[in-house]
Protein backbone atom coordinates (compact mmCIF):
# COMPACT_ATOMS: atom_id res chain seq x y z
CA UNK A 1 0.00 0.00 0.00
CA UNK A 2 2.76 2.67 0.36
CA UNK A 3 3.61 1.83 -3.36
CA UNK A 4 0.90 3.72 -4.58
CA UNK A 5 1.58 6.84 -1.98
CA UNK A 6 5.31 6.86 -2.73
CA UNK A 7 4.13 7.54 -6.79
CA UNK A 8 1.83 9.50 -5.86
CA UNK A 9 3.83 11.86 -3.47
CA UNK A 10 6.90 11.66 -6.25
CA UNK A 11 4.38 12.86 -9.23
CA UNK A 12 3.55 15.69 -7.27
CA UNK A 13 6.72 16.91 -6.16
CA UNK A 14 7.75 16.72 -9.66
CA UNK A 15 4.66 18.29 -10.93
CA UNK A 16 5.30 21.09 -7.80
CA UNK A 17 9.05 21.71 -9.21
CA UNK A 18 7.97 22.17 -13.00
CA UNK A 19 5.09 24.61 -12.14
CA UNK A 20 7.82 26.41 -10.01
CA UNK A 21 9.61 27.11 -13.27
CA UNK A 22 7.17 28.55 -14.71
CA UNK A 23 7.41 32.31 -14.69
CA UNK A 24 4.69 34.25 -12.24
CA UNK A 25 1.79 35.35 -14.71
CA UNK A 26 1.25 39.40 -13.66
CA UNK A 27 -1.73 41.90 -14.24
CA UNK A 28 -0.61 44.35 -17.59
CA UNK A 29 -0.58 47.88 -15.96
CA UNK A 30 -2.40 50.44 -18.00
CA UNK A 31 -2.46 54.23 -18.07
CA UNK A 32 -5.72 56.48 -17.69
CA UNK A 33 -6.20 59.37 -20.06
CA UNK A 34 -8.63 61.58 -20.67
CA UNK A 35 -9.46 64.45 -23.02
CA UNK A 36 -12.11 67.25 -23.87
CA UNK A 37 -12.65 67.44 -27.41
CA UNK A 38 -12.38 71.00 -29.11
CA UNK A 39 -14.28 71.70 -32.49
CA UNK A 40 -12.30 72.41 -35.72
CA UNK A 41 -15.37 73.84 -37.54
CA UNK A 42 -18.40 75.99 -36.81
CA UNK A 43 -19.86 72.64 -35.73
CA UNK A 44 -20.80 72.83 -32.29
CA UNK A 45 -22.19 69.48 -31.66
CA UNK A 46 -18.67 68.43 -30.26
CA UNK A 47 -18.12 71.42 -27.76
CA UNK A 48 -18.48 69.03 -24.65
CA UNK A 49 -17.11 65.46 -26.14
CA UNK A 50 -15.27 63.69 -23.79
CA UNK A 51 -12.63 61.11 -24.27
CA UNK A 52 -11.60 58.63 -22.03
CA UNK A 53 -8.65 56.16 -22.33
CA UNK A 54 -6.30 53.07 -20.99
CA UNK A 55 -2.88 52.80 -22.33
CA UNK A 56 -1.47 49.11 -22.33
CA UNK A 57 2.28 50.11 -23.10
CA UNK A 58 2.87 45.61 -23.30
CA UNK A 59 0.73 45.23 -25.74
CA UNK A 60 1.02 48.97 -27.51
CA UNK A 61 -3.00 49.67 -27.64
CA UNK A 62 -5.16 52.73 -26.74
CA UNK A 63 -8.38 51.43 -25.72
CA UNK A 64 -10.70 54.23 -25.81
CA UNK A 65 -14.07 55.51 -25.39
CA UNK A 66 -15.60 59.19 -26.81
CA UNK A 67 -18.89 60.19 -25.97
CA UNK A 68 -20.65 63.43 -27.08
CA UNK A 69 -23.61 65.31 -25.95
CA UNK A 70 -26.08 65.24 -29.26
CA UNK A 71 -27.15 62.26 -32.08
CA UNK A 72 -26.55 64.98 -34.86
CA UNK A 73 -23.30 64.22 -37.05
CA UNK A 74 -22.38 60.99 -35.70
CA UNK A 75 -18.61 60.25 -35.20
CA UNK A 76 -17.05 57.47 -38.14
CA UNK A 77 -13.97 57.13 -37.14
CA UNK A 78 -10.99 58.35 -34.44
CA UNK A 79 -7.86 59.20 -35.91
CA UNK A 80 -4.38 58.94 -34.05
CA UNK A 81 -2.51 62.41 -35.59
CA UNK A 82 1.24 61.67 -36.07
CA UNK A 83 3.83 64.98 -37.21
CA UNK A 84 5.44 62.61 -39.51
CA UNK A 85 3.02 60.18 -40.70
CA UNK A 86 -0.58 59.88 -42.25
CA UNK A 87 -3.61 60.21 -39.58
CA UNK A 88 -5.06 56.77 -38.56
CA UNK A 89 -7.84 54.74 -37.46
CA UNK A 90 -8.47 52.00 -35.15
CA UNK A 91 -10.77 49.46 -34.82
CA UNK A 92 -14.21 50.57 -33.68
CA UNK A 93 -16.15 47.77 -31.43
CA UNK A 94 -18.68 49.49 -30.81
CA UNK A 95 -20.87 52.16 -31.98
CA UNK A 96 -24.07 54.31 -30.80
CA UNK A 97 -25.80 57.72 -31.39
CA UNK A 98 -23.77 59.54 -28.96
CA UNK A 99 -20.72 57.15 -28.28
CA UNK A 100 -18.27 55.47 -30.10
CA UNK A 101 -15.39 52.64 -28.35
CA UNK A 102 -12.56 51.19 -29.89
CA UNK A 103 -9.00 50.68 -30.26
CA UNK A 104 -5.43 51.67 -31.80
CA UNK A 105 -2.49 49.76 -32.06
CA UNK A 106 0.33 52.78 -31.58
CA UNK A 107 3.75 53.13 -32.82
CA UNK A 108 6.82 53.93 -30.98
CA UNK A 109 6.62 57.21 -31.83
CA UNK A 110 3.27 57.52 -31.10
CA UNK A 111 3.28 55.77 -27.41
CA UNK A 112 6.09 58.69 -26.80
CA UNK A 113 4.03 61.01 -27.58
CA UNK A 114 1.57 60.24 -25.72
CA UNK A 115 3.81 59.88 -22.49
CA UNK A 116 4.68 63.58 -23.18
CA UNK A 117 1.00 64.85 -23.10
CA UNK A 118 1.55 65.39 -27.01
CA UNK A 119 -0.99 63.32 -28.69
CA UNK A 120 -4.20 64.73 -30.25
CA UNK A 121 -6.92 62.65 -31.82
CA UNK A 122 -9.32 63.83 -34.18
CA UNK A 123 -12.98 62.41 -34.83
CA UNK A 124 -14.31 62.17 -38.27
CA UNK A 125 -17.88 62.42 -39.19
CA UNK A 126 -19.63 62.17 -42.48
CA UNK A 127 -19.66 65.87 -42.81
CA UNK A 128 -16.13 66.47 -42.13
CA UNK A 129 -14.19 63.42 -42.81
CA UNK A 130 -10.68 65.05 -42.04
CA UNK A 131 -11.84 65.74 -38.70
CA UNK A 132 -14.56 67.68 -36.67
CA UNK A 133 -12.79 67.80 -33.10
CA UNK A 134 -9.79 67.44 -32.04
CA UNK A 135 -8.17 66.50 -28.65
CA UNK A 136 -5.26 66.51 -26.66
CA UNK A 137 -4.47 63.41 -24.52
CA UNK A 138 -3.39 64.28 -20.89
CA UNK A 139 -3.20 61.62 -17.77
Amino acid sequence: MTLPIRAFIKIMLVATALLACIPQAFAERSVHYTGIFKTMHSNHAFANTTFDALFYPAAHVLRYTTTWPTTSSPVTAVLVNTPLAKPHSGTTERSTANSLTGSVLLTTEQESTLQQNQLSLTLSTKTFPHGAAKVLLTH
